[in-house]
C-alpha cells in the first residue's frame, strides 16, 4: 500500500528535523569538547606528515583511524575549529539516519524516529569521542543495509567483511555492536523468525550462519591483534552503581547532573509512555509472540545488561559504561519506532519531545557558548606565535572540558604544540618518538609534573630546542612545584610577548 500524502509529508518532516537537529550544532558561538582539540592537532599532523622529532607514527595495531581522516580533510578546506563543528554535525546526522535505516530496513514507520535526537547529544559527544560516535552510526547503517538483503551471495559477504573491517579501523566497540546486530539478525533467520532466502540453494539457514561466522573472522583477529598489544586496568564490577547510572541515564548528562535532571527526566517519562503504548497495542492484539523487529529489542537488552555487568575500564576501553548506554538506548528506539501504532497515538510523544529537546538545546547552548570567551583568548595567543615554532602549555585550568586546551593553540596554526594527550596512549594513531630526551619524554607522558627539568634543559640549549613558553589560565597556584619551575625558567630565558589575561607568551632570549 502506497503511503498517503498525510504519511509522506511527515516522513519529510522528520527527515528534516534529523538535519536541523545536526546542523544545530553550528550555531552556539563556542561548542568545545575535551578531546576535539587534540583531535584537531593529530588530524592536522597525520595530514602532514609527523615531524618524527616529537610525534612518531604509532607501528602498532591502531583501529582508531577513520575519524581522523575525515577530520584532516575537513581541516584542508576549512580552519580547524569550524572543521570540527562541521564534523560533530556529521556524526549527530549520521546518527540519527542511521537510526532511521534500522527502522526502515525492519519495515518500520520512521515517525518515532525523531525518539532519537535527544540522544545524539550526549556526554559522549561533549567529551569529543569523535571515532566511537562515528562508527556507532555506521555500524548501525551497515547492520540496517545487511538486514534488507532478501538473499546473499559471496559480493554481499565480500561487502561484509569490507565493512566490518572498516568499522575496526574506526573504533573496535563499533565492530561489536555491528556483529551483535548482525549475528542477532542472522539468528532470526536461523530460527525462522526472520525470512530470507539462503546463501546457496543447497544450504540450510544454520549453514548460512556458519558462512556468517567465517566472514567475521577477518575483523575478529584484527580485533584480537590489537587487544592483546594493550595494557589495560580494569576497574571493580558496581552493578548497583552502573544501574544507578543506567536509570538515571547517564549518558545523557553534558553538564551538570541537577541542571539537566529536569529535561532527562522528561525524556526518560516520553519513552516510558511509549513503551506503555507499545506494550498495550500488542496486548489488545494480542500479538506478543516474536517478531522480525524484536531482535532490535534482543539487542537493546543484551547491551544494557553489559553496562551493568562489565567493570569499567582505565585504559583503552574507558567509559564503557556509558558507551554501552547509549547504544542499548538507540538500540531500544529503534525497536519503539518499528512498532505499530496510529498516526494519532504517535504524534503526542513526538511534539513532547522535540519540545523538551529544544528547551535542552538551548541549555547546552548556552552552557557550551560560555567558554567561547576562553576559546578566542588562546586563538589570539596562538596568532601571536611564528609557525613552525616549538610551543610548551603549562596549563592552569581547573574546568575538565578545557582539559585539553594546550592543544587548541595547534588548532588552526602550524605549532608544534608539546601537548597531546593521545600520544601518551597506545591506541592513536601518533606516539611521542622515543629519541626524545628522557626527562622531556617523561614529562610528554605526565610523569614528571614538577617541570624541574625545564631549566637545564632550556639553559643547556638542549635538542630539541623549546623556543615558546605558554601559560594558559586565569589562575595560578603559587604552591606547586611547577608553578615555581615555570617562573625561574621564564625569569631566565624568556621574555613576555602576549597577555590576555587567559594566555601569556614568553618567548626564549636569543
Amino acid at each position: 500500500m502506497r503511503p498517503s500524502p498525510f504519511e509522506r509529508g511527515l516522513n519529510i518532516v522528520v527527515l528534516l528535523s534529523i538535519v536541523f537537529n545536526a546542523l544545530w550544532v553550528l550555531l552556539p558561538p563556542a561548542f568545545p569538547t575535551l578531546d576535539g582539540w587534540a583531535h584537531l592537532q593529530t588530524a592536522r599532523i597525520l595530514m602532514d606528515g609527523p615531524d618524527g622529532t616529537f610525534f612518531c607514527h604509532n607501528p602498532g595495531v591502531v583501529p582508531n583511524r577513520l575519524g581522523y581522516c575525515v577530520l584532516g580533510l575537513l581541516q584542508m578546506a576549512l580552519p580547524g575549529l569550524l572543521a570540527e563543528r562541521v564534523m560533530l554535525a556529521l556524526i549527530v546526522m549520521m546518527t540519527g539516519l542511521s537510526v532511521w535505516m534500522l527502522v526502515r530496513a525492519h519495515g518500520g514507520a520512521i515517525w518515532w524516529v525523531t525518539l532519537v535526537l535527544p540522544f545524539t547529544y550526549n556526554v559522549l559527544l561533549v567529551m569529543g569521542f569523535h571515532n566511537f560516535l562515528l562508527g556507532a552510526a555506521l555500524a548501525l547503517a551497515f547492520a540496517a543495509l545487511w538486514a534488507r538483503q532478501k538473499r546473499m551471495t559471496w559480493t554481499k559477504t565480500l561487502l561484509f567483511v569490507a565493512g566490518s573491517l572498516l568499522l575496526f579501523y574506526t573504533h573496535t566497540l563499533a565492530v561489536v555492536v555491528f556483529f551483535l546486530l548482525t549475528g542477532m539478525h542472522e539468528v532470526w533467520v536461523a530460527t525462522g523468525l526472520s525470512l530470507r532466502e539462503e546463501m546457496r540453494s543447497s544450504g540450510s539457514p544454520w549453514r548460512s550462519l556458519l558462512w556468517y561466522v567465517v566472514a567475521c573472522l577477518p575483523a575478529v583477529v584484527a580485533l584480537l591483534a590489537f587487544n592483546t598489544k594493550q595494557e589495560n586496568a580494569w576497574g571493580v564490577v558496581d552493578p548497583g552503581a552502573a544501574f544507578k547510572s543506567m536509570r538515571e541515564m547517564g549518558h545523557m548528562v553534558l553538564f551538570g547532573k541537577y541542571e539537566e535532571d529536569p529535561f532527562i527526566s522528561a525524556i526518560k517519562w516520553i519513552l516510558l509512555a511509549c513503551l506503555a503504548l507499545v506494550l498495550w497495542r500488542r496486548l489488545r492484539i494480542g500479538a506478543f509472540m516474536l517478531r522480525p523487529s524484536d531482535q532490535l529489542l534482543a539487542v537493546a537488552a543484551v547491551l544494557l545488561a553489559l553496562a551493568i555487568a562489565l567493570p569499567d575500564s582505565i585504559g583503552y576501553g574507558s567509559f564503557l559504561h556509558f558507551r554501552l548506554q547509549l547504544l542499548g538506548a538507540i538500540c531500544f528506539i529503534a525497536w519503539l519506532a518499528v512498532q505499530q501504532a496510529p498516526v494519532w497515538l504517535r504524534l503526542p510523544p513526538i511534539v513532547a519531545l522535540l519540545i523538551v529537546h529544544g528547551l535542552r538545546q538551548h541549555y547546552i547552548g548556552e552552557r557550551a557558548g560560555a567558554l567561547a570567551e576562553v576559546q578566542t583568548k588562546v586563538l589570539e595567543a596562538a596568532d601571536s606565535i611564528p609557525e613552525g615554532s616549538v610551543v610548551l602549555p603549562i596549563v592552569t585550568e581547573g574546568n575538565w572540558l578545557l582539559g585539553h586546551v594546550g592543544s587548541l593553540l595547534a588548532a588552526q596554526r602550524r605549532i608544534t604544540v608539546l601537548e597531546n594527550y593521545e600520544c601518551d596512549q597506545n591506541y592513536f594513531p601518533l606516539v611521542w618518538c622515543n629519541e626524545l630526551p628522557e626527562p622531556l619524554y617523561r614529562h610528554l607522558m605526565g610523569h614528571n609534573t614538577c617541570l624541574d627539568w625545564l631549566e637545564p634543559h632550556v639553559a643547556a640549549r638542549a635538542s630539541p630546542a623549546i623556543n615558546r613558553i605558554v601559560l594558559l589560565g586565569y589562575s595560578v597556584d603559587t604552591a606547586d612545584c611547577g608553578h615555581a619551575n615555570a617562573q625561574r625558567t621564564l625569569d631566565r630565558h624568556f621574555r613576555k610577548t602576549f597577555d590576555n589575561t587567559y594566555a601569556r607568551v614568553y618567548e626564549g632570549l636569543p
